[in-house]
């Protein structure tokens, strides 16, 4: 952000008295900066991106920054993201709590490239690092044009080795300490006087979006770290969303996973003898929901002794009668941050290897323990080779992906989680078995 930029003075006051003075200072360096970036940004369309398989943090953010760019600068907001979300929370907050048309998948428009490109700036919400978000870190590679366009990123996490700082018109907020994007965002709604209102349903069905991705980022925080940023965002949304709000997000917290889910967890349980005692790492195999993969590494983090718990697996994409995506998708949970430091092990394990042998990262996460947390940590890779390799039918390839795909893949990263943790290669599971000699081709890194 600017340097000794003025504070932003407005007749509603900003924050509550929960704040302290030097919290009130930089979120008034936000919203000036803010303001200065929307209020002569010509057109009437704001075109958004997000991280692959948006989480409830991005989706939040991305409502409240669609009502601020409506209400006060008449803009409307549409935010582009790769890949489907996990979690059925998460598909219910982005389907009956956030206004139409303001997700849209990257994977179902015909013109994706154009679109990018008209536009005047993109706002990139919530990520840290081009390679989070797929197709347009794709778009990047392909055109200098769109790698060179203005950029506002408005992001909580650390800077990464890769960031979207490092484009060459980038500016934005990068606030750490607000310990998630809606919390900036709730901050910055309020600098600029406007209100949620908890009696109209946009204003209540935005206010539960954002509480819950706050909630969902703060998961593992014990209450004693929190900021006094967030703790005031959490404050003015529980105001706005009442009783009624808090028995609906109790509700979207209880939602039911699919019985497959449960048939993998309890495939990861059945080993728990298996494991490393410190250490639990775990192929799911060839899957086809990315979000039974978070789903296991939570449970294994709350039901076994470890510190560290990883869970990858090799995830397709089908939409109708095609596989549009073929990944490696990985979660990690670790309480063990002078041993294991969990976002730098994933940058290190999950990437790929462009022509001139560049490394790209494609993982990473967080590591706050000085704030009484535990670390997290997720990837997903593009196995372009094994997408794109021609089969008869979407049924073949799935076959493919299960008999050769899956055994490949897991050696080589059974090979480089060994060699970064310490672990014995025997220590790292598949849930499938998996011949020492795979048949077939491997996709190397994932090119």
């Amino acid at each position: 952000m600017h340097d000794k930029l003025p504070l932003f003075e407005t007749s509603h006051p900003p924050l509550n008295d929960s704040v302290q003075q030097s919290e009130r200072v930089v979120f008034a360096e936000a919203t000036r900066l803010f303001v200065d970036t929307f209020q002569n940004l010509p057109g009437e369309e704001v075109v958004g991106w997000a991280h692959d398989r948006m989480d409830p943090d991005t989706m939040g953010a991305a409502g409240l920054l669609w009502f601020i760019l409506k209400e006060r600068f008449a803009k409307k907001f549409a935010c582009y993201y790769s890949k489907p979300m996990s979690f059925l929370m998460n598909r219910s907050i982005a389907k009956n709590f956030l206004p139409s048309h303001l997700l849209l998948r990257c994977e179902e428009e015909k013109d994706l490239a154009g679109i990018a490109a008209k536009a005047p700036l993109i706002v990139i919400v919530d990520a840290t690092s081009p390679e989070t978000m797929s197709d347009l870190s794709r778009l990047m590679r392909r055109s200098d044009e769109i790698r060179n366009k203005p950029y506002f990123f408005i992001d909580h996490h650390r800077r990464s080795s890769q960031d979207v700082e490092d484009l060459p018109r980038a500016k934005g907020l990068r606030i750490e300490d607000s310990q998630s994007t809606c919390v900036i965002l709730v901050h910055i709604l309020r600098n600029l006087g406007l209100e949620l209102n908890g009696a109209s349903e946009e204003g209540f069905r935005l206010a539960v979006a954002a509480k819950a991705g706050i909630e969902t980022d703060l998961i593992g925080v014990d209450q004693n770290g929190l900021s006094h940023s967030t703790r005031s965002a959490l404050a003015y949304l529980e105001g706005v969303i009442g009783a009624r709000g808090e028995e609906i997000l109790d509700k979207l917290r209880g939602l039911k996973q699919p019985l497959s889910w449960y048939r993998k967890l309890g495939e990861a349980l059945s080993r728990i003898s298996e494991y490393d005692q410190k250490i639990a790492v775990l192929g799911l195999g060839c899957v086809d929901d990315t979000g039974m993969i978070p789903f296991v590494a939570n449970e294994l983090m709350a039901t076994g002794p470890f510190k560290t718990a990883i869970v990858f697996g090799l995830v397709y994409d089908r939409i109708e009668d095609r596989i549009v995506a073929v990944d490696i998708d990985a979660s990690g949970r670790s309480t063990q941050d002078t041993e294991i430091v969990l976002p730098d092990l994933f940058q290190e394990i999950f990437y790929i290897t462009d022509e001139d042998g560049r490394k790209t990262p494609k993982g990473g996460g967080r590591s706050n323990m000085l704030l009484g947390d535990f670390s997290g940590a997720g990837a997903s890779v593009p196995l372009r080779y094994w997408r794109d390799l021609p089969t008869p039918s979407v049924d073949d390839k799935v076959q493919l992906l299960e008999r050769h795909a899956w055994p490949a893949e897991f050696l080589r990263l059974r090979h480089l989680i060994a060699s970064r943790t310490g672990l014995k290669p025997d220590k790292i599971l598949s849930a499938v078995p998996v011949a020492e000699a795979p048949d077939g081709p491997s996709s190397g890194d994932g090119r």
